[in-house]
């Protein structure tokens, strides 16, 4: 199956799965993720849509829903490793695995998708698309979010801004959870070590 078939049965699924305030958002970070790619080499546009649109697929499940869905797919191990870290974390990599298993998704588009909401410590570029997308995609009206599109949309951004922009996701992502006493899961904080390392911050 060829990426835009796959994206118009993605969106089809878009209306059964997810609340109207989720497939705008989903809609939205696709937009912004093609967008993003057109200004870069390496990443093909209809991927980052692709990835964009379906990076939520499966947020809207409940508790249970997600238990069932993820043993369906085989993937019961997944419960366990993000057991205490919430249901906010686990429908990323348990809805790369379903777009994986119903449309066979490219493996860049899953690797983003599996990623997008807690970094990875050798992130690919369209996951670092991926992850500015879906933390500022128009809709977002927290100041943070703003602050980051009108640098996207400034002069001089750049490939290498990639990193800096997604560093700068996780770092709000992870003082929002530190501000409320809420734990951190250890594979944002190495994803965000590892993006300081190659933006050049050491210390």
């Amino acid at each position: 199956m060829n990426i835009l078939k796959m994206t118009e049965q993605v969106a089809a699924e878009l209306d059964a799965k997810l609340s109207a305030e989720r497939k705008r958002h989903s809609i939205q970070c696709a937009v912004m993720a093609a967008d993003l790619a057109l200004k870069f080499r390496g990443v093909h546009p209809d991927r980052a849509y692709l990835a964009g649109l379906g990076h939520d697929i499966l947020r809207d499940l409940s508790e249970k829903e997600t238990l069932l869905t993820a043993q369906g797919l085989g993937a019961g191990k997944l419960i366990k490793r993000f057991a205490g870290w919430g249901h906010e974390l686990i429908h990323a990599p348990l809805g790369a695995i379903y777009l994986r298993a119903r449309y066979c998704v490219p493996a860049d588009v899953f690797n983003a998708i599996e990623f997008h909401s807690t970094g990875s410590p050798r992130p690919g570029r369209l996951l670092l698309i991926l992850m500015i997308s879906d933390f500022c995609e128009p809709g977002r009206e927290y100041p943070e979010a703003a602050r980051l599109r009108s640098r996207i949309s400034g002069p001089g951004f750049t490939k290498e801004a990639l990193s800096f922009m997604a560093r700068e996701v996780l770092k709000y992502k992870l003082e929002y959870l530190l501000n409320r006493n809420k734990p951190v899961c250890p594979a944002s904080v190495g994803a965000y070590n590892y993006l300081c390392r190659i933006t050049g911050i050491t210390q």
